[in-house]
């Protein structure tokens, strides 16, 4: 596990543009100077900057928060915006599983324009839902789509969802 002192004598962080430069070179084809990382794809699809220091993959969002603070974040880094490719130090921060799932963005397959509201056909209604702690809890079945949407936005407040949620973001 690299340290902080260590990133340090390799990398220059700049936290307003959250962009990584060698310091110095740590192969032939890079110079001082360059910007470091690429871009990675998970599985589901999210972009992420890596930055290979010893053979080893960080990604940059991690490497960040080491950084800054002198350590790696304990459990999940929360790309505020919602981009993966954005590590603005402004936009980082460290969080639980739960919370990171309170600012997730717009599925793509959502037809309604809202996170957790949906047309049941079976009873020819709006549903809201939301899901807290792993569990999903229906908040009511409505005549009108604005109903739905105003019952699921009461409950982003209630359970302390980030005002991110549910916008329609980059990967």
């Amino acid at each position: 596990m690299i340290t902080q002192k260590e990133l340090k004598e390799i990398l220059h962080y700049d936290p307003g543009t959250g962009i990584f430069r060698w310091i110095s070179r740590p192969t032939n084809r890079v110079h001082i100077g360059d910007v470091a990382g690429s871009h990675h794809k998970t599985v589901d699809c999210k972009k992420y900057i890596v930055i290979r220091i010893n053979h080893k993959a960080y990604k940059a969002h991690r490497l960040a928060f080491l950084y800054m603070t002198g350590s790696m974040p304990l459990h999940e880094t929360d790309h505020i915006y919602g981009d993966g490719l954005d590590n603005r130090w402004s936009g980082l921060r460290q969080v639980t599983r739960a919370e990171n799932m309170k600012n997730k963005r717009l599925y793509s397959s959502n037809t309604s324009s809202c996170a957790g509201v949906s047309w049941d056909k079976s009873k020819d209604k709006w549903k809201a839902q939301i899901v807290i702690i792993g569990k999903n809890k229906n908040l009511g079945s409505f005549d009108n789509k604005l109903d739905a949407i105003t019952a699921r936005k009461a409950a982003n407040i209630k359970y302390q969802f980030h005002a991110n949620h549910g916008q329609d973001r980059p990967l």
